[in-house]
């Protein structure tokens, strides 16, 4: 598992992933949910996002309940992922919720 946490190349894949959007038309900005306006598009983009939380999920449940004490939180890049993407999580929903449009929520349901 320590393997994993310090994984720098795979905790970059993740962080790419979630920087991805379609860029321009009715993209809410500095929003890492896709909301272009595309369903295909945003579909995708949302579903791969909605997958990379859910391993981080269980890579951090796992850890967490295995052996807490062996973590080295601050060098995990896992962690450090997690302390970036929370907040552009929080930040994302918060535009979301104050843009001009409406959005279908269920396809933000995978973070509630």
């Amino acid at each position: 598992m320590e393997l994993l946490f310090s994984n720098q190349n795979l905790a970059q894949l993740f962080n790419d992933i979630f920087s991805l959007t379609f860029r321009g038309g009715p993209q809410i900005p500095e929003c890492i949910f896709s909301t272009s306006g595309i369903p295909v598009i945003d579909d995708s983009l949302n579903n791969l996002k909605k997958s990379i939380l859910s391993i981080l999920n269980l890579v951090v449940s796992h850890s967490v309940k295995r052996s807490p004490s062996n973590i080295k939180y601050k060098s995990s890049v896992f962690f450090n992922l997690l302390k970036e993407l929370i907040p552009a999580i929080i930040l994302s929903l918060v535009r979301i919720f104050k843009a001009d449009r409406k959005f279908d929520l269920d396809v933000f349901s995978f973070v509630f």
